[in-house]
């Protein structure tokens, strides 16, 4: 009951933070998804009532432009006013001009099949001449006539009559009107509009929208799609031509309208974009939104199954370690789980906490057992140089005794005892530059009794910098590096050079010489090897190791060779970083 409790809890808390983050992502995503199809949707009723308009030009340009070729011939009009005065009592040559203009009215109508009959008319006759048909005579009645009338008043070239629904239906077809321009008359022009629909259908595409054609008057012409509610457009505002499309309510349903007008013919092209396409695309992305808040409400039932179980596992777990502490028996180690929650936490501070506890204690015995061995160590460490050095002076007295003089084995021995002296004095308290180089010059007093005149060193030392403090053995280890493993393997006299001095409040130290070199891959395992303390290069790893205590990684040793050629050593440290060695080893 208390786990269900729990898991209810922790279910509420998940679903807030899993569905609402789930729920504002699909909200922010329909909105933009809804913002960018009404985009599509404007861009392509744009598009389509300029397409339409382009393909009007097309389709009916030619037509009227042969009309006007037609009509602005003198001879042709001549003989069309004898054939209308006649009728149908022709001439044999009359009957020779029937044929010529019947012919050129039949290439028309063959050429464009959408157009369904051309009638030519003039003023003051009582027939007419078109392509289906032939002479006909004029009652007076026609429609077409009476649109004729009425352009000859608002002084207009061109006129498209209007329609309802119904006549589309019945007649299916569009007239236009075009005035002669030389003489008093006019083109009738009937287009099939099914056929011109086809047209349509054929170069554009028009998907969900409907396309509404409409005289300069907003009265309708035909419609252009299975749109309803066509009539009812006239009753609405449109948008402005070629401009951003306008919501609007036609009849009962909203639709979204663009406009462009044709000038050459006076029509208006207006299409019609149902709200429901827009909302038929956005239903696509329903889908993936309710999938999202599907996942969102799966996530929280399974974090507060998991967290609800976790969590009593390790409250049972916390109860059974504090029973077994209360009886003296503690766990081995902490628990290996990671503290994922409160319940963890506690649970793991109270094991870590005693693991602690035993290990400091453990580490407390060894310190002290490791402090009893050092200090047993420092006083037989006090013995064993002061055995060695009396031993020295001792072999030094008798070999003065035997030889009465002061020979090579009398120096090297006296040498070798200061040397013994210099090294085994604290190592801690700094000495000054000139001590170690006087050190320095027993030490190589020394190999020169060993090699001979092997090898020539050479001095060239900042005077000021003499009383400069460093530490014991600094130098000793790279001049001894120099002679045993560069001098030694040459033949001849090699040199040593040992240089000392500042720029700029760092001193230079660099040691040359002249011996075997070494490889570049020998080099790379030098470097490696100073870093650490192997037991080939314990000199040099102990100064670089020292170096990088006293001073930083940067006063470390930096070592250059040419194999055949020899080697430098270098090394530098800034005079404050000397400074600051000199006070902490008085301190210490």
């Amino acid at each position: 009951m208390q786990k269900r409790k729990y898991f209810l809890r922790r279910f509420r808390q998940y679903l807030i933070l899993f569905l609402l983050p789930a729920a504002l992502v699909f909200l922010i995503s329909l909105e933009v998804s809804i913002t960018r199809f009404t985009k599509a949707q404007d861009e392509t009723g744009r598009d389509l009532v300029r397409a339409v308009n382009t393909d009007l030009d097309l389709s009916l340009n030619n037509i009227t432009q042969q009309n006007v070729q037609f009509a602005n011939n003198p001879y042709m009009v001549l003989s069309l006013k004898r054939i209308l005065e006649k009728g149908t009592n022709l001439s044999y040559a009359e009957s020779i001009n029937l044929r010529s203009l019947n012919a050129s009215l039949k290439s028309t109508v063959t050429t464009y099949p959408y157009v369904k009959n051309i009638c030519l008319y003039l003023d003051g006759y009582d027939y007419c001449y078109t392509s289906s048909r032939g002479i006909e005579p004029v009652s007076g009645t026609e429609e077409w006539l009476h649109y004729y009338r009425e352009m000859g008043e608002q002084d207009t070239d061109i006129f498209v009559l209007p329609s309802d629904d119904n006549e589309q239906r019945e007649a299916k077809k569009l007239t236009i009107l075009q005035k002669m321009p030389f003489f008093s008359g006019v083109v009738v022009i009937q287009v099939d509009v099914n056929k011109f629909k086809a047209l349509l259908d054929g170069a554009i595409p028009r998907n969900d929208s409907t396309v509404v054609f409409l005289n300069m008057q907003n009265e309708k012409l035909f419609a252009w799609g299975d749109g309803e509610n066509t009539l009812e457009l006239m009753k609405c505002s449109l948008p402005g031509n070629g401009k951003k499309g306008i919501w609007e309510k036609v009849g009962s349903s909203k639709y979204l309208l663009h406009r462009s007008d044709n000038e050459s013919f006076r029509i208006r092209i207006v299409s019609m974009t149902p709200l429901e396409a827009v909302v038929r695309q956005t239903r696509s992305f329903l889908p993936s939104g309710l999938l999202m808040l599907a996942a969102g409400l799966a996530a929280a039932l399974i974090a507060a199954y998991i967290t609800t179980a976790r969590n009593f596992g390790h409250i049972a777990h916390i109860i059974s370690v504090l029973g077994e502490a209360e009886r003296g028996v503690y766990p081995a180690k902490a628990d290996p789980r990671r503290s994922a929650d409160e319940y963890d936490a506690i649970l793991n501070n109270i094991i870590r906490l005693h693991l602690e506890t035993e290990r400091l204690n453990s580490e407390l015995e060894q310190k002290k057992h490791l402090q009893e061995v050092a200090s047993l160590s420092a006083l037989q460490a006090q013995i064993n140089p002061h055995f060695m050095f009396n031993t020295l002076q001792m072999i030094q007295f008798k070999a003065a005794e035997q030889t009465s003089e002061t020979n090579d084995v009398v120096r090297m021995t006296a040498d070798l005892a200061d040397i013994l002296k210099y090294a085994l004095t604290d190592p801690l308290q700094p000495i000054t530059l000139e001590e170690e180089i006087g050190y320095l010059k027993k030490y190589i007093a020394i190999q020169h009794l060993r090699f001979g005149e092997r090898f020539i060193i050479y001095y060239e030392v900042d005077e000021t910098l003499l009383q400069t403090p460093v530490f014991r053995l600094m130098l000793q280890p790279i001049i001894e590096n120099s002679i045993l493993h560069g001098i030694r393997y040459r033949e001849g006299t090699g040199y040593i050079k040992l240089t000392v001095f500042e720029r700029e409040g760092v001193i230079y130290f660099r040691v040359f010489d002249t011996g075997a070199g070494m490889s570049a891959e020998k080099l790379r395992e030098l470097r490696e090897n100073i870093n650490t303390f192997n037991v080939r290069n314990i000199g040099l790893a102990n100064v670089n190791n020292r170096l990088k205590l006293y001073f930083g990684d940067e006063a470390g040793l930096k070592i250059c060779s040419i194999e055949g050629q020899g080697t430098i050593v270098k090394f530098e440290i800034p005079k404050d970083k000397m400074q600051k060695y000199v006070t902490k080893s008085k301190i210490m």
